[in-house]
């Protein structure tokens, strides 16, 4: 019996960086969904049906924050959500997890192979430590 695909929505404004994740997810067997906007990203999420988000809190119109609070106020979504920043402000921190984050990961610390390993082994196990 076959695996089911899991699928992926990266949500990141900097287009090289996206293009590197969506390379190495896609690479790794993922189906892929991408934006580099924030409300474009909710509308993803809701027509997409992810398995997991990973989500830049630095975007244009409609922030990561923003898009966390928007998932949060949908029952209808529950859609484990991975922050990915270049902040590790622990303010931001904070309120990302508090919003429904699962985890928050630096980019810094997480390469796109690397990162792939964690959300592999995350979707396996919904925890991240």
């Amino acid at each position: 019996m076959a695996s089911v695909r899991k699928k992926i929505l990266i949500v990141e404004d900097e287009p090289e960086i996206l293009k590197a994740y969506v390379k190495a997810f896609a690479a790794a067997g993922f189906e892929v969904l991408q934006s580099s906007q924030g409300m474009d990203g909710i509308v993803q999420a809701v027509e997409g049906h992810p398995d997991l988000i990973i989500l830049d809190l630095m975007l244009p119109q409609v922030d990561g924050f923003e898009l966390l609070q928007a998932l949060k106020n949908n029952s209808e979504l529950t859609i484990p959500v991975v922050v990915l920043s270049n902040s590790n402000d622990p303010k931001s921190i904070e309120r990302a997890l508090a919003l429904g984050a699962k985890a928050f990961l630096l980019k810094l610390d997480y390469p796109p192979p690397k990162l792939v390993e964690k959300i592999r082994a995350f979707l396996a196990h919904p925890v991240i430590p």
